[in-house]
C-alpha cells in the first residue's frame, strides 16, 4: 500500500519507518509485564491515513521467554514527539503491556488499519 494524501509520508512494503524517539520508547517500556522485565528493540513507526492523527509504533519485545524475533507488538498513538495517549493494538501489545486496549477507544484501532502492518513490516525487516 501506498500512502498518497498531500502532506502525509509515502511508504511501500519495502520502505522504512519513521525513527521512534527514545523517550517514546522508554515510555512504552515502562508499561511493558514481562517477567523479569523487559525492553523494547527495532522501534519503527508509521502513520496512518485512517485517522487525522494517529502513528502506530512497533517494536520487537525482548525479555524472558521472548527471545525471538517474532515478538513485536503494536501501539498506537497520536504523537511521536508528544504523546497523549498510548494504546496497545495488536495481541502481543496487550499480552505483555499494561496500555490501555486501542479497540476499545471510539477510534476503535485495530491491526486492520493503514500504518499497523506497515510499521510492523519495518521492525521486521530492521530484525534481520
Amino acid at each position: 500500500m501506498t500512502g498518497s494524501l498531500p502532506g502525509l509520508p509515502s511508504w511501500s512494503h519495502g520502505g522504512h519507518g519513521e525513527p521512534v524517539d527514545d523517550a517514546l520508547v522508554s515510555a512504552i517500556g515502562e508499561e511493558l509485564t514481562v517477567d523479569g522485565g523487559g525492553s523494547l528493540r527495532n522501534a519503527q513507526a508509521a502513520r496512518s491515513i485512517d485517522f487525522e492523527q494517529a502513528w502506530f509504533v512497533t517494536a520487537d519485545i525482548e525479555g524472558r521467554g521472548l527471545e525471538g524475533r517474532e515478538d513485536i507488538g503494536i501501539w498506537v498513538t497520536n504523537d511521536l514527539e508528544a504523546p497523549g495517549s498510548v494504546h496497545a493494538v495488536d495481541e502481543v501489545a496487550k499480552e505483555f503491556s499494561d496500555w490501555g486496549d486501542g479497540g476499545q477507544t471510539d477510534a476503535r484501532f485495530s491491526v486492520n488499519d493503514d500504518g499497523a502492518q506497515e510499521a510492523r513490516e519495518f521492525v521486521e525487516s530492521a530484525g534481520k
